[in-house]
């Protein structure tokens, strides 16, 4: 992961580098974390995009991603942990790119 600190505050939003991927943030306030991030990828016909949020409830934190496939909107949750729900998007969008080709 690179991440080049040493320009922040002048930088902002700032880039980071991790895995082969680059992610820009933006800051909005120190201190704060939104609880709703969204993010991109692929090209033309593969071009994906998925909004993810964290709800906070008395009994512990729901993880949900919203997307859209087809002009249709989904959104999956869980209770376990972000990865959970990032597993399932990935099987459903998997199912639901299948039919799509096929159709």
């Amino acid at each position: 992961m690179s991440l080049d600190q040493s320009k922040y505050p002048e930088n902002n939003p700032f880039s980071l580098k991790q895995n082969n991927t680059n992610y820009k943030y933006h800051i909005i306030n120190e201190g704060f974390y939104s609880s709703k991030n969204k993010t991109s990828w692929g090209r033309n016909k593969s071009h994906h995009t998925v909004e993810c949020e964290i709800e906070y409830e008395q009994d512990g934190s729901v993880f949900i991603i919203r997307f859209e496939e087809n002009s249709q909107q989904y959104v999956l949750n869980s209770k376990k942990s972000p990865t959970a729900v990032a597993n399932d998007y990935l099987k459903v969008s998997t199912v639901l790119c299948s039919f799509c080709a096929n159709n």
